[in-house]
């Protein structure tokens, strides 16, 4: 019977000198393939975080795998990759960072790298946006991953040369995105689908919202504070955006209506301005909302922190579907139960997404090239049943179905065992659990001190000089 993965003890992981080794960049696992074996031409759709990931291990010198990645703006890094521009590009295209200035990560250094490739030691535990993009240059100027990459190029159809058959070949189209009218067609053994999971924002349909005479933005559009100084906001969501964008915004804002259905936020706002209403939104005016107590509040501006939805348009409804937030069929989260040659690296949420989407790409990687130890469709078919039965019992469905947090941990292993190759290290967890905790008590202030290992596996939190950096920019990473 196939076991569901969904549990949340702490699983016996291997020391950490067994995962990561000293080396400048990892390695994929020891892989079966002979120097002589036929050449598989793999498609990649995106080069954020996650298409490095892909990149990285489709091109380990132990197999002979060409890839071809397709990336819609002109650089690579996805999110990381600023820009002032907050809703169309000169294409029509909305920018691929949804970053706001200044911004800071809201998860130390240690979980947001890839395995082996550490960073400056210099910086502070939780860097700046600007740090994490030199980052990723340095990754993929070392790895030399640039060359596989093709700029300015939108993928628009992605179809199975023999549909149903689970080995098929694909054919993919693409195009400049300066003449659409003019594409290509290549045909590839593989895909592995990396467009993010923070593109598309889901933007609730309140009645009355199109009444609204002020500014309505999503927190993807949200570029700076001052732009509001003086004004009412409401801010719709709790979630890390939510409360980060409240937070920045409590410098500028004459008030800031930070209102939700989640439990009471323990942070305690230190400017005195921001109210938090935990109640839902009845109704928008035309310069108010209308809160389900019945309270009408009076607002300049309305900030909607409300997350976002999975979309692929570049593939069928027959292909991927999407209920309620729920993308399927997919084993584990990543590889299509039809189809053992469609990977989609793009879809957890509440992870440490550096280390995750790697072993994610390394699993790929190992279906390609024969690896991995796949259990039969029926037994892929059972563990996806057991999963979604979990998660329907303990309310992780809607945006929570490909949600992870503490499972991911699990879930990692467990892609490892299919995959033949070492889970991530357990010094991530560690520090994952510090973070969440300290997170939580003391959300304006966290990302104030770096985090020191000591040597029993312990995580100590030491406050930085006030004065070593720009300390007094409140900004984090929005997720």
């Amino acid at each position: 019977m196939a076991s569901i993965i969904m549990t949340r003890r702490i699983l016996c992981i291997k020391p950490l000198q067994s995962v990561i080794k000293s080396l400048r960049y990892a390695t994929t696992a020891s892989f079966s393939r002979t120097a002589d074996a036929p050449e598989k031409k793999v498609a990649v759709i995106g080069t954020g975080v996650s298409g490095i990931s892909a990149l990285r291990n489709l091109t380990s010198p132990f197999g002979n795998i060409k890839p071809v990645a397709f990336e819609r703006s002109a650089s690579f890094g996805g999110h990381w990759s600023f820009t002032s521009n907050k809703t169309r590009d000169e294409f029509g295209y909305p920018p691929s960072s949804a970053i706001y200035c200044g911004l800071r990560t809201n998860l130390p250094r240690e979980l947001m790298s890839f395995p082996g490739f550490e960073h400056d030691d210099n910086l502070p535990t939780f860097p700046k946006q600007s740090d994490i993009y030199e980052y990723l240059q340095r990754y993929v100027d070392y790895c030399d991953l640039e060359k596989y990459i093709k700029f300015n190029t939108i993928v628009t159809n992605a179809v199975p040369r023999s549909p149903g058959d689970a080995k098929t070949k694909w054919e993919v189209t693409y195009c400049d995105v300066s003449d659409p009218t003019k594409s290509s067609t290549e045909e590839f053994d593989a895909v592995i689908i990396c467009n993010g999971n923070c593109v598309f924002p889901n933007v609730p349909p309140f009645p009355g919202i199109d009444a609204f005479q002020g500014r309505l933005l999503h927190s993807r559009d949200y570029r700076q504070a001052e732009e509001f100084k003086g004004q009412n906001v409401a801010v719709v969501g709790s979630s890390y955006s939510g409360k980060d964008v409240a937070r920045q915004l409590s410098d500028f804002a004459d008030k800031v209506y930070l209102t939700h259905i989640d439990e009471p936020i323990k942070t305690v706002y230190e400017n005195g301005n921001v109210i938090e209403k935990n109640l839902g939104i009845r109704e928008i005016k035309e310069s108010s909302i209308v809160l389900e107590n019945g309270k009408e509040v009076h607002l300049d501006a309305i900030v909607m922190c409300t997350g976002y939805k999975y979309q692929f348009p570049f593939l069928s409804e027959d292909i991927i579907s999407i209920q309620n937030e729920h993308v399927t069929p997919l084993y584990k989260h990543v590889l299509h139960l039809d189809y053992n040659s469609l990977f989609v690296i793009t879809l957890l949420r509440n992870v440490a997404t550096y280390p995750i989407s790697f072993n994610q790409a390394k699993f790929a990687r190992s279906v390609i090239d024969g690896t991995a130890n796949l259990p039969s469709k029926a037994e892929m078919t059972e563990d996806i049943a057991l999963e979604v039965r979990w998660r329907s019992e303990n309310n992780m469905t809607g945006p929570m179905w490909h949600n992870m947090d503490t499972l991911q941990w699990n879930y990692d292993s467990h892609l490892a065992d299919l995959g033949k190759f070492e889970p991530l290290s357990e010094m991530l967890q560690i520090y994952w659990n510090f973070v969440e905790n300290h997170r939580e008590k003391d959300f304006c202030n966290y990302w104030k001190y770096d985090y020191v290992m000591n040597g029993k596996k312990m995580i100590e939190a030491i406050k930085r000089d006030e004065h070593q950096e720009d300390e007094h920019l409140p900004y984090r990473m929005v997720v």
